[in-house]
């Protein structure tokens, strides 16, 4: 079994580094560096920003950082694990980080900051990512940007957490930028990560973190995500003896997402087989996509939502074929968490009702999993 083990790719500086490497390119002539950004804030008042690698270098270096090792070469699997944070919708990409893993070993390939194509924002997703509209005035669109994404990426799979959102973002974005979407198959650390290690209460990417004792990692920074990305798939590579993520889809019974244009296929786990469909009550005119993954899933919330109220949560699921459940029972899938006032709790209770006997389905098998309010929209977010 191959030893797992993480590098930084020549020319690119480690994530802790805290200043730009490189003042020999254009834009620091000119008095800015067109680098590639770590957000590290989570408040707005708080965005701080490290330079980590100047275009100029990543450029010189052919676009990618060290040898490319294709799928069947002597050093082993490629692949690449990437993350992306939104403005707005999922067709509003604003920056990407990328890490390659040739053969076990992992190595940051770096963080983009993107324009959006309207360059519309959320305060939601500001406060997520702490990216602003100031930051990307002058960064490429992803219409732009996107040759050099397959130029790194050179035919391997992609893999993402909750890549549905992803994939999808990409998709969308790329459509608005009025660029078609060359085919690629990809997977998903989320599903991976679920058939691997069954029965935790959640596969939110810190939680399946903790559970694995990986590195601490700042969430919602593109790069930081794609490394957590990276470890949990070499961590199941590592716990089912198997050297290839190929191998491991065919072992675990998965099969491989693909997006080309006007095309989607989920990377899904096919043991499971067809879903028990609940009768939603979708919004007029919509047209459920099967593949959703809340379509036929049953979902409550508990504690207040802070970029939505409780019924149009509730329609948001109706709307992708999912149920909404005012409560938590054996057949619920999801309980999305909000902010919970500790005041409307039982006396002596710390947690609410919905979220205490749910902990309890978990423990005693029921596929059921905590998702907190960002990962339930990009869950929404994940239609075709």
């Amino acid at each position: 079994m191959r030893a797992h083990t993480e590098h930084t790719a020549p020319g690119i500086v480690p994530p802790s580094r805290p200043s730009c490497p490189s003042n020999r390119c254009n834009d620091h002539a000119g008095g800015r560096c067109c680098g590639f950004l770590s957000l590290t804030a989570r408040k707005p008042d708080e965005t701080r920003r490290r330079h980590h690698t100047c275009r100029s270098e990543w450029m010189a270096a052919g676009g990618r950082a060290g040898p490319t090792v294709r799928q069947g070469d002597s050093m082993g699997d490629r692949w690449i694990a990437i993350d992306v944070e939104t403005a707005a919708e999922r067709d509003s990409i604003c920056a990407v980080g990328m890490v390659e893993s040739v053969g076990g070993s992992l190595r940051a390939l770096g963080r983009w900051l993107l324009r959006p194509p309207r360059n519309e924002w959320n305060s939601f997703n500001i406060g997520i990512h702490g990216i602003r509209p100031q930051d990307v005035i002058d960064k490429p669109t992803l219409a732009e940007w996107w040759p050099e994404f397959l130029d790194v990426v050179a035919g391997d799979p992609v893999i993402a957490h909750h890549a549905a959102f992803d994939m999808n973002a990409f998709r969308y974005t790329l459509e608005a930028c009025g660029v078609d979407v060359r085919p690629f198959r990809f997977a998903c650390s989320r599903v991976i990560a679920r058939d691997v290690w069954p029965g935790w209460w959640s596969y939110s990417l810190p939680v399946i973190v903790e559970q694995l004792k990986l590195p601490a990692f700042d969430h919602h920074d593109p790069l930081d995500d794609a490394l957590a990305c990276g470890r949990i798939v070499n961590s199941a590579l590592s716990h089912c003896g198997v050297d290839s993520l190929d191998g491991l889809v065919a072992e675990r019974r998965l099969r491989w997402g693909m997006v080309d244009e006007g095309r989607y296929e989920p990377f899904v786990n096919i043991k499971k087989g067809s879903r028990s469909i609940i009768a939603p009550t979708p919004s007029a005119g919509v047209v459920f996509d099967e593949d959703h993954p809340l379509f036929g899933r049953l979902v409550a919330f508990t504690g207040t939502l802070g970029s939505m109220n409780r019924a149009q949560a509730a329609q948001m699921v109706a709307d992708v074929g999912g149920h909404f459940s005012a409560g938590v029972t054996t057949k619920t899938n999801y309980l999305v968490t909000g902010t919970q006032d500790f005041r409307v709790l039982a006396k002596g209770a710390s947690t609410s009702s919905k979220r205490r006997k749910a902990e309890a389905l978990i423990s005693a098998g029921a596929d059921l999993e905590f998702i907190p309010e960002d990962e339930f929209l990009q869950l929404v977010q994940s239609a075709r």
